[in-house]
This record gives structure tokens, sequence and C-alpha cells, in this order.
């Protein structure tokens, strides 16, 4: 069987969202397809809301947390095309020496390790609070899984919102791989 996916100079010719998620949903399912594995579903229903965010929705200075970690092969696919990290890093996805399976700290555009599920919105607030502090004005977008706020640490966090964090839900109704009940 011969893999597929969209090369960069394919993809910065795309200017419409739409046909970017479906390049980006080829490079996904390339990256988890080399590796043997990854989380499918996490990130290809995150795509609905990092496109639209990494490609026009945020400043030049405003940060993105994943919070929930399993959208990695999505948020790598948007680092590629971004330029951020290089695109030939679509082939090292849970390589050896690669990209790692939950984004990393390692990984350019990555401010926050993932784990554990559940502290991206208190990471948010926590860099919100450090940026008051610093005269740093920027807006933090917080991406969460449904199935991770079922997590109290979640709803305290939330009932401490940062005036300058927006916290995005991925609500695919999906938790692992059985729909949420």
């Amino acid at each position: 069987m011969k893999l597929y996916y969209v090369p960069k100079e394919e993809l910065d010719k795309i200017t419409d969202n739409a046909v970017m998620m479906d390049a980006l949903r080829l490079n996904i399912l390339y990256m988890v397809a080399q590796a043997g594995s990854g989380h499918l579903g996490g990130s290809l229903s995150s795509l609905t809301i990092m496109v639209p965010l990494f490609f026009g929705g945020m400043g030049p200075d405003d940060v993105f947390i994943s919070s929930k970690g399993h959208d990695a092969p999505a948020l790598y696919a948007i680092l590629q095309a971004k330029g951020a990290i290089p695109f030939d890093s679509i082939h090292t996805f849970r390589r050896p020496g690669g990209l790692p399976g939950h984004p990393t700290v390692d990984v350019p555009g990555v401010m926050f390790n993932t784990g554990s599920l559940g502290m991206g919105i208190s990471k948010a607030n926590g860099l919100a609070e450090a940026d008051r502090l610093n005269g740093i004005d920027r807006t933090i977008h917080v991406l969460v899984g449904d199935g991770e706020l079922q997590e109290g640490q979640n709803w305290e966090a939330l009932d401490n919102l940062s005036r300058n964090v927006i916290v995005h839900i991925d609500a695919n109704q999906f938790q692992l791989s059985r729909p949420r009940k």
C-alpha cells in the first residue's frame, strides 16, 4: 500500500480553510499510518477548531495550548504547514528522535507538555497571570476535549478563568474509543 500526503509547496497554495482541513487530514492519516499508531479521532476532530485559529483567528503574539494531547498529529500537521517545524518531520512521527506521540516542549511552537490531561486551562490561567505581571497583552487559546471536562480540575480552572484565556472545546462526543455517555 502506498501512503500519500500533501507536500508543503502545495499547502502553501491553499487559501481556503475547508481545503486546508482536507489537506491536513491527509497528512494526519499519513503520519499515523506511517507510525503504525496514533490518535486519529481526536486529531481529525480538532482540525475544525485549530485550522480557523492558526490560519487567521490568532494574532501574531497569541499562544495556543493543547490540553488534550491526543491531537498531536493535527498540531504537528499545522505546525508543518505554517513552517514552525520542518515539513520533513511528517515522516518522523513516533519514531526515535522524531515527533513524539504527545506534544512536548521539545517541539517548536509547543509551550507546555500535554500530560496530565485536564491541566491546559490551569496552565493557560497561570500564563495569563504571568503575562499580566509582566505587562504582556495577548490572548491564550486552550483546546480541551469534551471527555476531559469530566475532571473537576477543569471546572475549578474555569471558575477562575483569566480574561485573556479563550477555551475551545472539541465536543466530538467520543472518549478514547467509544461514544461519550
